[in-house]
């Protein structure tokens, strides 16, 4: 684990995503140094922990395993780009939307029938 950073902050503000993550925003109680900058600059784009007390906090208190990494793009983004891909790869003629809304439905039915 790296050395994790601890800086005076205020909580400004917090906003839901419409995937129900949340984004939140802190501004430093004091001006950071050079070295404290990059430090955060450094860490920009990755994943880790964020915790937050309105003063100390106890040991028992922080986590010793790894945070999850956030998912790039929704699992039903990610099944649309592979369908994308199978289109394009097969030189289908029809437009990718209809054939994919066709694509997509039949399967739909054969997991509908599946269940019965």
């Amino acid at each position: 684990m790296s050395n994790p950073i601890q800086l005076p902050v205020t909580l400004d503000r917090s906003n839901r995503k419409k995937d129900r993550s949340c984004s939140i925003t802190f501004t430093t109680n004091r001006e950071l140094s050079t070295d404290e900058y990059m430090e955060l600059d450094k860490r920009a784009q990755l994943s880790g922990w964020m915790l937050f007390a309105e003063n100390e906090l106890q040991p028992e208190e922080i986590p010793t395993h790894d945070a999850d990494a956030p998912e790039r793009k929704s699992k039903g983004s990610r099944m649309r780009s592979v369908w994308y891909l199978k289109w394009r790869k097969r030189d289908i003629e029809e437009p990718f939307e209809s054939w994919y809304t066709r694509q997509f439905d039949g399967w739909m039915e054969r997991w509908k029938e599946e269940l019965d």
